[in-house]
């Protein structure tokens, strides 16, 4: 396979991703929405590390660091939404 076939392959997979990611920050917005109205805190590390290992354990082996980064930088754009929203 060449350079070219390989790159349309990630554009589609990635276009795949876009609508997902919409839905998950949509989510995101809710709960920010249930957390203010709760008083709860915006971080919660256990459920953090729950789902790091869930798709750790999803991922494989050899793709668990890479997959567990990438979710690291969901959280984190997750918290920043979350405290913007419920400001």
């Amino acid at each position: 396979m060449d350079l070219s076939a390989l790159r349309e392959e990630i554009d589609s997979i990635d276009s795949s991703l876009v609508p997902l990611i919409a839905r998950r920050l949509a989510l995101v917005d809710r709960i920010a929405a249930a957390k203010k109205e709760s008083g709860a805190r915006i971080e919660d590390c256990g459920r953090e590390r729950e789902i790091l290992s869930r798709v750790a354990s999803q991922a494989g082996e050899d793709c668990a660091p890479d997959v567990e980064a990438i979710f690291k930088a969901i959280f984190a754009v997750s918290k920043d939404r979350e405290s913007r929203r419920m400001k």
